[in-house]
């Protein structure tokens, strides 16, 4: 419990530094307890923000783990319920979303006060990025290939083989057997609940890096960014919003050569 309170206080002092709607959401979670973040394995074992319409108030469950990271988990919900805080509960898109919480991390990153801290979790936070990358647009490869079958060839023998050779051609191959990564697969929900989701993962923190990424060279303009981001209208279409935010398409090659770039910097020099 002291643990996950140290977490949110850091996420808290972060968000103080940011100022803006992020101060005042905290501010907002704060007075009212609109939180549970304390680690029990009775507790659902995830995290997630919820609006609750009846009281017109977002609210956080994090079922904390007791290690730094917990620090990043809450910036993560913490940044949906800003965005809640700030637009009532509307519902955009995943990627609209999703981008939202995922800048948030990138920026309490940038605003921790602690030093140590924020050096410990940018190595985490870069690495889980690049793990992200590789794993789930391998696990899109996979999806598209599988579903440009025909008919005939949809077999287990065909979707085993197509899981193999993606891990492979996405670097995924290490610690693990043929066999294990041929099969890997079937433990991935989305592909039996979401079709065609994963590769959202890679959207969304596609565009919320760039933020990051301009909060690095000057600080303060980021933020601006995110505030400009987290300020939409109900009509805006996630491409739109986008745009006029003046962030660049996220799935263009010149974006991710700049990310990879970015990311390269950050943990090897």
């Amino acid at each position: 419990a002291m643990k996950s309170r140290k977490a949110l206080r850091a996420v808290e002092r972060a968000a103080n530094a940011m100022g803006g709607a992020a101060q005042e959401a905290m501010e907002y979670l704060l007075a009212y307890g609109l939180y549970d973040i304390g680690g029990s394995h009775t507790k659902y074992g995830g995290s997630y923000e919820v609006y609750l319409e009846d009281y017109e108030s977002p609210f956080v469950l994090v079922n904390s783990i007791g290690y730094s990271e917990d620090t990043l988990t809450i910036a993560h919900e913490f940044g949906h319920f800003v965005d809640d805080f700030v637009n009532y509960g509307m519902y955009k898109s995943t990627d609209v979303n999703e981008t939202i919480s995922q800048t948030m991390e990138y920026l309490t990153l940038c605003y921790l006060q602690d030093d140590a801290l924020r050096e410990e979790l940018t190595q985490y936070k870069l690495v889980d990025t690049l793990r992200l990358y590789a794993e789930q647009a391998s696990y899109n490869a996979f999806e598209e290939q599988v579903y440009a079958l025909p008919a005939d060839q949809v077999t287990l023998e065909n979707i085993n083989a197509i899981s193999l050779q993606t891990s492979r051609d996405y670097g995924l191959i290490d610690a693990w057997s043929d066999d294990y990564y041929a099969k890997s697969w079937i433990d991935i929900t989305h592909f039996f609940d979401s079709p065609l989701y994963v590769i959202g993962y890679c959207v969304s923190d596609s565009v919320a890096v760039q933020m990051y990424e301009r909060e690095l060279v000057a600080p303060g303009e980021g933020l601006t960014a995110f505030y400009d981001y987290v300020d939409q209208a109900p009509e805006e279409t996630f491409a739109g919003l986008v745009a006029r935010c003046g962030l660049e398409d996220p799935l263009s090659a010149g974006r991710i050569a700049a990310l990879a770039e970015m990311m390269e910097q950050q943990l090897f020099e």
